[in-house]
């Protein structure tokens, strides 16, 4: 048996953030329905021309199709005859959508007292900005200060990485659906969940915002000084491969730093003999670290970091990620069989259950593929079927992307 075994859970949402909170619940047993409009979710049209359908295989394995038009009155209607059979229902969309479709909560909770309402949002729920369009590269790397944050001194910051923050807010939007169906045991009754990028941008840029709130702004001295800290940097080797260590208790730890550059020397070093003497020398100790370990091989190195203790790892690019033994053996990447042999693996979610198997990933739906199928489990005949249609409820199916 699966954790969400017999949990019905529409997923109403586009793009990455709800979606992907969708495709866990799905991984560990729901039965997730993907509602698209008749042009598809535009996530469908994000892959270079030519190239398999990575991201849309990433966010909507494990999932049924279905396309419903909500923009037609027959299709509201029917969205909501589904919510009122549903457990759970996932939404990205904006107040001035919420209101424009009648999704309220308040008005689909009436219907279904059960119902899990899970939405979320840019920029959250209320204020000045409740209806801004946004992204995670806007709302939560930009406006949070994680950005700023990545650059250095006299440098722009940086692009940021596709649907890293999207998948973070996934995560607590899961976290807060699964908080909801507990609740739910205990009253019977079900609720309202919500949370937006930028809350979870904020959450995730906590610990220099919160030393912004107490008066110390790193980021402001880092713009200002650069990054001078020498026991948690970044260091190229001369075959230019990249290794980052971190180093939580300098002064026990720096004895085994020295061993792994080869510079037992320095420990006699008066610059550097305190802790007080290396946080004021940090910026010359860094660049002679840097200039040591330049003139090294990374072979040389790795042995010799795994054997001191520090806590280290090289800078992988992604096809070392993707062939990582140690995330084999962990099911985070997983072989993965489909008609399009391009696709050699496919990434899973971070959860694990001691003694519960994961669901196998199955290939994301065509878009309407079970819109049939799964109208028919929720009651309705053939002819209810070919009358929504004949309504224009089931749209006029297009390609992804593109406007009738």
């Amino acid at each position: 048996m699966k954790i969400f075994d017999g949990i019905r859970v529409l997923d109403v949402a586009s793009f990455v953030a709800a979606p992907a909170a969708a495709t866990l619940l799905g991984d560990w047993g729901a039965d997730v329905i993907k509602v698209e409009p008749p042009q598809g979710d535009t996530w469908r049209n994000v892959t270079p021309r030519d190239q398999p359908n990575a991201v849309w295989l990433l966010t909507s394995h494990n999932k049924r199709g279905l396309v419903i038009d909500i923009k037609v009155e027959e299709g509201r209607t029917l969205l909501r005859q589904l919510i009122k059979q549903s457990d759970v229902v996932l939404f990205n969309f904006r107040a001035g959508q919420i209101k424009q479709f009648g999704l309220e909560y308040k008005e689909l909770s009436r219907e279904n007292p059960r119902l899990i309402y899970a939405n979320i949002s840019g920029y959250g729920e209320k204020g000045p900005e409740a209806d801004r369009r946004a992204f995670d590269t806007t709302a939560w790397f930009a406006r949070t200060g994680i950005l700023d944050m990545l650059r250095d001194k006299d440098q722009a910051p940086p692009w940021p990485i596709i649907g890293l923050g999207d998948h973070m807010t996934a995560m607590t939007l899961f976290a807060g659906v699964c908080s909801a169906l507990y609740s739910r045991e205990q009253t019977g009754v079900g609720c309202e969940v919500t949370t937006s990028l930028i809350a979870t941008g904020a959450w995730a840029n906590g610990v220099p915002l919160q030393n912004a709130l107490y008066g110390n702004d790193v980021s402001a001295v880092r713009n200002e000084v650069g990054w001078t800290n020498p026991f948690g940097s970044i260091y190229t080797t001369c075959d230019q491969r990249h290794l980052l260590f971190i180093m939580s208790n300098p002064m026990s730890e720096w004895p085994k730093l020295l061993d792994v550059i080869d510079r037992q020397e320095w420990a006699e070093d008066a610059r550097f003999a305190t802790r007080e003497k290396q946080l004021e020398n940090a910026a010359l100790l860094r660049s002679m670290i840097t200039e040591v370990i330049r003139s090294t091989s990374f072979s040389e190195l790795a042995p010799r970091l795994d054997q001191s203790g520090i806590a280290w790892s090289e800078i992988q690019n992604l096809r070392q990620v993707t062939e990582d033994a140690q995330l084999r053996a962990n099911d985070v990447v997983v072989p993965l069989t489909t008609e399009d042999e391009r696709v050699t693996g496919a990434i899973t979610g971070p959860l694990r259950f001691n003694g519960i198997a994961q669901n196998q990933i199955t290939a994301p739906p065509d878009l309407g593929e079970h819109t049939d199928q799964v109208l028919s489990e929720f009651g309705f005949s053939t002819e209810d079927i070919e009358a929504l249609r004949d309504a224009g409820a089931l749209g006029k199916q297009v390609a992804p992307g593109i406007s009738e």
